[in-house]
């Protein structure tokens, strides 16, 4: 009887091994892509504006799956879903490792983010099947644990393999990681998740959320090259626009729908929506102007300007226990105001600093700001999921992710957008330098962090056990 606890023990942590390898290697793909920028840039004769699609294709892709994996889950095996999913990864990243066109690298990477996107729910419910209450919250501090570090050591990894090789070499590495990781789970995954062939998805709701994110993203990315008040941005943002109006409504109506908007009705679940669209959104464009503009115009490696992000990464992933703990004594709202007040004086002194002179002032402000971000993320999913009632908490889960994968890709466009707006008409907007264009971006970034200082005194402190009531109106914030 031991001896077949020890071997079910044995295999569970097999198992887990596996899978957090396999997510490892998805969410690593999201960011490592950043300090290659530049060399993309080169390599395929396209400016900035365009290079960071390679990042956002892949946040923008994941952001649209990850709603529509809940009916994956449900209708497949869990080996069918995941040799399906690192199948995807693994083609995906054949081909953008020998894409001869910009397009080909696109495609490539929206493959691999299908496959990351069923990788990373479908990684949670493995876990919550295979532990018990006992070891779960053990797991689940793993599973946070690589999900942070993924993203965090990504461009500075990167950053070294493209100094001595390529960013081709990204993928090539990549390429016989996720080849074993097939081959292993031929003989260690099992069926342990739950399925419903009679379970149905509606197709009209997944055309609308691909072409409603797909339609602002690209808008927003046309602002570097055409400007805002282009007709072909107008019509892009304007028909995103429309089709998310008509997939709100759409959901509002189906007795199961794909994204449950109704969560929205709570207002501190709103406001805390906003505040970490506002919090992603903010980091993820930061993190991706910083090594363009080291690169481009101040003439660091890939290394140097992955080092500079990496400090404040590695600083926010490991304090999401600290935080949690703080959250259970504190509260919310005092966590959030702080982690904001952080993040907007931090951002000031990167609009105001010379990059050139001072790369060690800039390693320390923004990791300044990657604390203050880490200061609040835990607050603000904590109050979400404690604004709405039980039966609402897998919809407020799904609506959370969906948030943080589009925030992170819209703050990507817009601040990439403006920043390329501006240097490339640098004289129209009465700036002289790059340096000018990436002051005033960065004003612009500390304006909306500010903006999120402000929304954060709407909180009120909620839990779990108050009896809670949503505000009449879908979204309203002024009651």
């Amino acid at each position: 009887m031991e001896n077949e606890i020890r071997q079910t023990k044995y295999k569970r942590n097999v198992l887990l091994a596996l899978i957090l390898v396999t997510l490892f290697v998805a969410v690593l793909n999201q960011t490592f892509l950043i300090t290659a920028l530049p060399q993309i840039m080169v390599d395929y004769h396209v400016d900035a504006n365009k290079a960071q699609w390679v990042t956002t294709i892949f946040m923008l892709t994941s952001g649209i799956i990850v709603p529509i994996s809940a009916f994956f889950i449900a209708r497949f095996t869990t080996r069918q879903l995941f040799f399906a999913a690192v199948i995807s990864l693994l083609i995906g990243t054949i081909l953008a490792g020998i894409a001869n066109s910009f397009t080909i690298l696109i495609i490539g990477r929206l493959i691999q983010a299908i496959g990351a996107g069923l990788i990373m729910p479908l990684v949670s419910n493995i876990i919550l099947q295979i532990t018990t209450n006992e070891n779960r919250g053990s797991a689940m501090g793993l599973l946070i644990l690589v999900i942070c570090f993924g993203p965090a050591i990504g461009p500075a990894l990167a950053g070294a393999i493209i100094d001595y090789f390529s960013w081709r070499y990204l993928f090539f590495g990549t390429f016989p990681v996720v080849l074993c990781i097939l081959i292993a789970s031929f003989f260690i995954l099992k069926n342990v998740t739950v399925t419903n062939k009679h379970t149905k998805i509606d197709v009209i709701s997944v055309v609308l959320s691909t072409v409603a994110f797909t339609g602002i993203l690209y808008g927003l990315s046309l602002i570097g090259t055409l400007g805002w008040g282009d007709i072909i941005t107008i019509s892009w943002i304007g028909i995103g626009a429309i089709s998310l109006y008509f997939l709100v409504r759409r959901q509002l109506k189906l007795s199961d729908p794909m994204i449950e908007f109704r969560v929205f009705k709570y207002k501190i679940f709103s406001v805390s929506a906003i505040l970490v669209s506002i919090a992603f959104a903010t980091m993820f464009g930061v993190e991706t102007i910083i090594p363009l503009y080291t690169q481009n115009v101040e003439g660091t490696s890939a290394l140097v300007s992955g080092l500079i992000l990496l400090p404040g990464a590695v600083l926010m992933g490991t304090m999401s226990p600290f935080v949690g703990k703080l959250t259970d004594k504190m509260g919310i709202k005092v966590l959030i105001l702080v982690g904001f007040l952080i993040v907007t004086l931090s951002t000031i002194p990167l609009a105001i600093i010379g990059i050139e002179k001072t790369l060690w002032m800039i390693v320390i402000f923004y990791s300044l700001r990657m604390i203050g971000t880490g200061f609040l993320m835990t607050p603000v999913q904590t109050g979400a999921m404690n604004a709405i009632p039980k039966h609402l908490y897998r919809h407020g889960v799904a609506v959370y992710s969906t948030l943080t994968n589009i925030a992170g890709s819209i703050g990507i466009s817009l601040i990439v957008g403006l920043y390329t707006a501006l240097a490339k008409n640098s004289s129209l907007s009465g700036l002289e330098t790059e340096k000018d264009a990436l002051t005033v971006t960065f004003i612009f970034v500390t304006i909306i962090s500010g903006l999120g200082l402000l929304l954060a005194f709407k909180l009120k402190e909620t839990t779990v056990n108050e009896e809670v009531k949503p505000t009449e109106e879908l979204g309203s914030l002024n009651k």
